[in-house]
């Protein structure tokens, strides 16, 4: 059988095959964060069931930077505690978006109603916050970014667009939902 076309080319694989194992071991890479990241918005759905107002909100603090300790050491990136502040302050850096998860959390403290509307409202909103941190850091690592060149002002630049494709991820995740 000829390989050659008709003008006497023969037609090449577009990538080498180290190119092509390249690629797939980036993609594994990328799906394995995303796994990791979805596991966390599963958590942070689940801070909305905490009675507790503002406890609630230290905990999901907490899921945040759970996430992104393992996004870090799944991408081999160095972190260490003296980061914390960095990232605190990156994720307070969202405040118009916080504000809105303090009011969720405060309506819990109406009986009845405010209990139910600030469970789903917090777990919704959980779930869209850790999916924008973990959306940005993602890429960030992906980049070669490390924890020294990580920007707030970046992270605040993008979280809100982030944030509402985590609201429309986060629909998917609810039990009784098909993906």
């Amino acid at each position: 059988m000829n390989d050659e076309t008709p003008g006497g080319i023969t037609p090449r694989q577009p990538f080498s095959p180290t190119v092509r194992l390249a690629l797939a071991q980036a993609t594994q890479t990328r799906m394995q964060a995303q796994s990791i990241i979805k596991g966390h918005m599963i958590g942070a759905m689940s801070v909305g069931l905490i009675p507790l107002p503002m406890v609630d909100g230290v905990v999901l603090i907490d899921i945040q930077w759970n996430l992104i300790c393992r996004l870090a050491d799944h991408y081999g990136v160095p972190i260490r505690q003296a980061y914390k502040a960095i990232l605190v302050s990156a994720v307070a850096g969202s405040l118009p978006v916080l504000v809105a998860g303090v009011g969720s959390s405060l309506l819990k403290l109406i009986p009845g109603f405010g209990q139910v509307a600030g469970t789903l409202a917090l777990s919704n909103f959980g779930a869209a916050f850790t999916y924008a941190t973990g959306t940005i850091f993602m890429d960030h690592f992906e980049r070669g970014g490390t924890m020294l060149n990580f920007r707030a002002k970046t992270f605040r630049d993008r979280f809100r667009l982030e944030f509402r494709r985590g609201q429309d991820t986060a629909e998917h995740l609810r039990p009784g939902v098909q993906t």
